[in-house]
């Protein structure tokens, strides 16, 4: 039913739809095919329609070579598991061999040139419409070693064809069109430096499915039977340098057919095509013409034919002159950005009220091989390529010593919490787990409210009570440690669900002195057991999911700076109300009762220092039950969970599991529990990354904003694509106490903390 080639053979009439129909299927039956045809390099015509073309849009645009084209074959041998790859570009030299048809010795690698399918008559086509679509199941290939070619791939193919040392930028084929505008349209661009060459590539996973109609639209205009897939066929790929201002330009992209006038043709099939993106991804192709077919009801009903030119002609001058100006602008600020380091980064969206910005990636993510591999492939050049495992960015152990905790041994403890804050990014690692502290809340204050000068004012005395310290002399404080509640048998439990929650009078207090810890407290508890001059931020439970979205849920927060160490915590402004469901189920799992309502009941503070990006931070927040292998449990009882914000949460904890209540009403109708692998795996990495981004990119924006201040600002909410901002605060809202007591509590300050305790970490065999 569908064409293999539509020239017509000896001795078969053309003029009646039989005569047409036997056509087809006699061609067809020879299953000719068309996936790779070598050319020789010498065959690549002048392109001079597509130079004068480039000279159309702007004059700063022109085609300096055309490198012809290469082949990819997927269904290499050498080709090694995934499994053991360790970055997205992780190839070797003997696959690259193998995937490229290459021969001969590496340095004298001759990469056979190849071509794109032949296009079809496309009036001859246009004769057999309505052509229906097939319902085909789902068949294609990753976009991903060994399937597809490796970023390196064209390097290698196009250093063998041209000197590729003058080359500032390499590109693919989506993007002309993000740098000229700044949107990404749910793309993700990785920048590298590779010796003096910085590549801007598109770096998603995403299946290509060859049974899609916009792939079967394209086998329908190369004279291959739309219905049959081949997953093995060689990709080929395009090579060009262009010249974008003072700039010189690789681009290598997929180009989808070639006309018997050897012009690349583009073929589309998408209901509403975004003009500019088609044009910039044209001209990284270097296609003159497109054809784009429309559909209605799973049917080919029509094949439109546009030349570049007319596409062109539907913007201004200006416009056109200001999409050039933009990219030379966008290449201009990336090279300033990358300087000297190599990356990868990512690099988010834009507009006109902002320039790009870049976001350090870990090194799994570079789109190049290893150094060694590197060196083997181009051995005149320097060292070059992705971000080797000693990358200055990858997150570093602390230092020994100062009687710090290190988190001994956790790397051995398999799905543990170190592992799991991995897992989640590998920008995210656990530096030191501090353990415990206590907040004891009956002791009687030192001086009424009315007369503290600010929110975080308390007295030396006063923090020695609260803390539960014995010692007399300050330099020889002894923060004491007090674990959780334990967690009660769940089986237990669940079997006497579902239970009905009481309805108590509202009991609590208020969110202050001498209830709750001042914001001091486990920053002081923290000097004991660590160094707090290698800490760059302190926060609490609710910060992270605050910066990985922007979105507050009506929190406040404020941001101060002491000592080089930027806080940001949470307002604590309002009453706690220990009747609250959430405090019920709480007591419920420590085997409290739920009417029990102690309002004198200690706090139990976790402290842990957690390497996020570049930054060290200092984590603090209330923990109220551990399990039998003293293990940090989170619960929650929200009826719709927002899964982010109690992941940030368990985090910043370091809670390995949650426990969720299920309640309708007043009753309890069931308890799930949670490992924190599950949750993160409800995201795909793609997400965690972005969460992840968001955080180091916030708390870098917030550093900048803070400076040398000191003075306390309130954090205002941002959208996505907005940024931190910091609004001044007055005084009174300073979350430390006076100088004077700061200077008792940190003599010296200039490092913040005294001598440290000498602290015992919590083993494995603990669960910490």
């Amino acid at each position: 039913r569908y064409p293999q080639a539509l020239s017509k053979p000896p001795g078969l009439a053309m003029t009646s739809i039989r005569g047409r129909i036997a056509c087809i299927s006699g061609i067809m039956s020879l299953n000719i095919a068309y996936a790779v045809r070598l050319v020789d390099v010498k065959d690549v015509p002048q392109r001079t329609n597509f130079v004068n073309i480039l000279k159309h849009i702007d004059n700063r645009l022109d085609l300096e070579a055309d490198l012809g084209f290469f082949a990819w074959y997927p269904n290499c041998s050498a080709a090694k598991p995934q499994a053991k790859r360790t970055r997205r570009g992780d190839v070797d030299v003997e696959e690259l061999r193998c995937g490229l048809g290459a021969d001969g010795p590496l340095a004298a690698w001759r990469i056979p040139p190849a071509a794109p399918d032949e296009l079809v008559s496309v009036d001859r086509l246009r004769t057999l419409l309505p052509l229906p679509f097939h319902q085909m199941k789902r068949n294609g290939y990753p976009n991903r070693l060994p399937h597809d070619a490796p970023a390196v791939a064209p390097l290698v193919a196009a250093s063998k064809r041209t000197d590729i040392s003058s080359i500032d930028f390499y590109i693919d084929g989506n993007a002309l069109y993000t740098l000229a505008t700044g949107v990404l349209r749910g793309k993700h661009f990785t920048v590298q430096k590779w010796r003096g060459m910085i590549t801007v590539l598109h770096n998603d996973d995403f299946f290509l499915d060859l049974a899609h109609h916009g792939f079967q639209f394209e086998r329908m205009c190369t004279g291959t039977h739309s219905g049959e897939v081949n997953a093995k066929a060689p990709r080929t790929k395009h090579m060009q340098v262009l010249r974008i201002g003072e700039f010189t330009v690789l681009a290598a992209a997929k180009v989808d057919a070639i006309d018997r006038h050897r012009r690349f043709v583009e073929l589309k099939v998408a209901a509403r095509l975004v003009w500019p993106q088609i044009i910039f991804q044209m001209v990284s192709t270097g296609s003159e013409l497109l054809n784009k077919g429309l559909i209605h009801e799973d049917e080919l009903k029509a094949i439109d034919e546009y030349d570049l030119r007319q596409l062109l002609d539907n913007l201004t001058v200006d416009e056109r002159t200001g999409y050039t100006t933009n990219i030379i602008e966008a290449l201009r600020s990336i090279r300033n950005l990358v300087g000297e380091d190599e990356g990868p980064f990512f690099l988010p969206g834009w507009n006109s009220a902002s320039p790009p910005s870049l976001r350090p990636l870990p090194a799994n993510r570079s789109l190049l091989p290893e150094v060694g591999v590197l060196d083997e492939l181009f051995p005149r050049a320097s060292p070059v390529g992705g971000s080797s495992p000693s990358d200055s960015r990858a997150p570093v152990a602390s230092d020994e010593g100062h009687g710090q905790a290190e988190v001994a041994g956790r790397s051995q403890a398999g799905e543990g919490f170190g592992d799991a804050l991995k897992h989640f990014d590998s920008r995210f690692q656990l530096l030191a787990d501090l353990g415990f502290f206590s907040w004891y809340r009956n002791f009687s204050l030192a001086k009424p409210a009315s007369q503290r000068v600010c929110k975080g004012d308390v007295e030396v005395e006063e923090l020695k009570r609260g803390l539960g310290v014995e010692e007399e002399s300050l330099g020889m404080w002894r923060v004491p440690a007090r674990v959780p509640a334990p967690l009660v048998d769940l089986d237990d439990l669940r079997s006497r669900l579902p239970m009905h929650l009481r309805r108590l009078r509202r009991t609590g207090h208020r969110e202050q002195l001498p209830r709750e810890p001042p914001p001091i407290a486990p920053v002081f508890a923290a000097s004991r057991r660590f160094d707090l001059s290698q800490v760059d931020f302190f926060i609490d439970s609710f910060v992270l999911g605050a910066l990985a979205t922007g979105n507050f849920s009506g929190k406040k927060f404020t941001v101060q700076q002491w000592n080089g160490i930027v806080m940001i915590l949470h307002q604590y402004d309002s009453s706690v109300d220990l009747a609250q469901h959430w405090f019920q189920f709480e007591r419920l799992l420590t085997g409290s009762g739920t009417e029990r309502m102690d309002q004198e009941a200690n706090h139990v503070g976790h402290l842990q220092v957690m390497r996020l990006g570049n930054f060290s931070v200092l984590a603090a927040a209330p923990a109220s039950v551990v399990d039998d292998q003293q293990r940090l449990v989170e619960l929650d009882v929200e009826a719709k969970p927002v899964w982010p914000k109690l992941i940030f949460r368990m985090m910043t904890l370091g809670c390995e599991s949650l426990q969720h209540g299920v309640i309708h009403g007043d009753v309890l109708r069931k308890i799930d529990s949670y490992d924190i692998w599950q949750l993160i795996d409800k995201y795909s990495v793609q997400e965690r990354a972005r969460f992840a981004i968001s955080i180091v990119d916030a708390l870098s924006t917030i550093r900048t904003l803070v400076g040398t201040q000191q003075t306390p600002f309130a954090l205002d909410s941002w959208s996505t694509f907005g940024s931190p901002t910091l609004l001044p605060l007055p005084a009174k809202r300073s979350l430390l106490p006076t100088a004077d007591v700061m200077e008792r509590l940190f003599p010296g300050s200039a490092e913040a903390g005294g001598d440290t305790d000498s602290f015992e970490p919590r083993r494995i065999d603990s669960g910490r």
